[in-house]
């Protein structure tokens, strides 16, 4: 299971609760920083999904480390469609602690596909890839991971 659960999903606003546990750590019991992008990316994801707007790639994205981020504490990443320009949508996130200090800020720009090439709403990949109800996802997929020749 992903160390995070959705808390809430609207068009002005994403919130996840995350509580990362030892296989996420880095030096001095923190969790490795290579972690938090990952995070952010996902928070980014979720609030183009919230707003309804077009599928979209991260093109750019800025973090700011701001505090080490510990293990086994319960946080709260948060997340907001900033502003959007045609194609390009700027997402704002942060990584807050219990007690409501920021650990990390992220900002992304996003880029919708092109419609000709990008014509399925996230949400229609949502409903036939992920679970949201914090259940294992069970579907086979083993067709996608074939074995890679290496070439010599």
């Amino acid at each position: 299971m992903p160390p995070w659960t959705i808390a809430a999903l609207a068009p002005d606003r994403v919130e996840l609760t995350v509580e990362y546990s030892r296989f996420y750590v880095g030096t001095h019991a923190t969790v490795h920083g290579g972690v938090l992008p990952m995070l952010f990316d996902l928070v980014f994801g979720m609030a183009i999904y919230g707003a309804a707007l077009p599928f979209s790639r991260t093109a750019r994205m800025e973090v700011n480390y701001r505090r080490r981020v510990p293990i086994d504490t319960q946080l709260t990443a948060h997340g907001r469609i900033s502003r959007t320009d045609g194609r390009k949508t700027e997402v704002t996130a942060e990584l807050r602690h219990e007690d409501g200090s920021v650990l990390a800020d992220s900002v992304g720009l996003l880029i919708a596909g092109a419609p000709s090439v990008d014509t399925q709403h996230p949400a229609e990949l949502v409903e036939t890839h992920c679970r949201v109800d914090g259940q294992p996802d069970t579907e086979d997929r083993s067709h996608l991971a074939a074995p890679v020749e290496r070439r010599r």
